[in-house]
């Protein structure tokens, strides 16, 4: 498990994650193939244990029900990758990453031989004692062991719930916690701030469920069904505006006003309006930035070093969000429905 989330927390930490998004990979992809790398990973080391374990004929594989086994082991692999995406919501460095993780294991086997050896000895544990993944798998493994330990390894029928061991208990709870692991870290992944990416609104399933029965384009459109980009409206800078529109040439002006005033066609592929970007310690990298490249044009950002081309175009693709003001790719808000921007 600290491997998998080092590996997790390390494409975050490089923003690589964020440009390959910038790329056009939808994160759900990125989520699946990562979870398969993973399970992989597991397979490997499955196929060894197991290997080194018949080659000693050591009795929890030789003489336990395999099918049983199987179950456990299948279990534990996809609930401890679950578990990896959800604890890795809680870091942007690696190391701090890493050192957790494996405190985290570390302390979780220690905690579960004290209780299961002293709390949980003469009666089984609690049922939350099992919404922890590691727990309901290190109980599993040590009633196992114990039972090969003395000439009587479990049979599949052992695993059935409300026998001895609570080897069903453990069961279930491994993968009803893959399900619950990874809505957790999906919801938590899309809300918790982060160094990189655009963080979504707590509520931001309710949109994508209406997303899920609504015909036509997936980006927010008026009631009466007018055109999307008329939904672009002036919006004031944190702070009141900076003496740069004051003072912004004439060709700067007419585009600002040719965009508040909803002249821009609707076949539009890029709007801004008033877009703002300021980075913590109170840089201003884009100041009120508003355009609209048509349909068909060749567009240039030119400017000098430090002007705001890269943060604008950072902003545009998700890699940092807009401290105020509005932009649509395509059609799409970049605030709202960036993943398909």
């Amino acid at each position: 498990m600290p491997l998998y989330i080092h590996t997790i927390v390390l494409e975050k930490q490089e923003k690589l994650r964020e440009m390959m998004k910038m790329m056009g990979l939808q994160m759900r992809n990125y989520w699946l193939v990562s979870y398969l790398y993973f399970f992989v990973l597991y397979v490997i080391v499955c196929i060894l244990v197991v290997g080194i374990s018949l080659a000693f004929q050591f009795a929890v594989f030789t003489q336990s029900n395999g099918p049983g086994m199987f179950l456990l082991l299948f279990g534990w692999g996809n609930a401890q990758i679950a578990l990896a995406f959800l604890l890795s919501t809680f870091f942007s460095r690696t190391r701090t990453a890493s050192i957790v993780a494996y405190l985290v294991v570390l302390v979780g086997v220690i905690l579960c031989l004290v209780l299961s050896f002293s709390v949980y000895q003469s009666s089984g544990p609690p049922p939350a004692f099992y919404i922890y993944a590691p727990f309901a798998f290190y109980h599993a493994i040590q009633h196992v062991s114990a039972r090969c330990g003395a000439g009587a390894c479990p049979q599949l029928a052992d695993y059935a719930w409300g026998q001895e061991g609570d080897l069903g208990q453990s069961l279930l709870a491994l993968y009803a916690e893959i399900f619950a692991y990874l809505l957790i870290a999906a919801y938590l992944e899309a809300v918790i701030p982060r160094e990189f990416g655009i963080r979504r609104h707590p509520l931001f399933f309710i949109d994508d469920i209406r997303n899920l029965f609504r015909r036509g384009p997936k980006y927010q459109v008026g009631e009466d069904g007018s055109d999307p980009m008329s939904l672009l409206v002036h919006v004031s800078p944190i702070g009141g505006y900076s003496d740069a529109t004051a003072t912004e040439d004439e060709d700067v002006t007419n585009e600002r006003q040719r965009i508040q005033t909803g002249a821009v066609p609707s076949s539009c592929p890029l709007i801004l309006s008033d877009l703002r970007k300021v980075y913590d310690g109170g840089k201003v990298a884009v100041d009120t930035l508003s355009l609209a490249v048509d349909k068909g044009e060749c567009f240039g950002l030119l400017g000098p070093n430090g002007a705001g081309k890269t943060s604008t175009i950072s902003v545009l693709t998700g890699l940092y969000p807009a401290t105020s003001g509005d932009a649509r790719v395509a059609g799409f808000d970049i605030k709202r429905n960036m993943s398909y921007a």
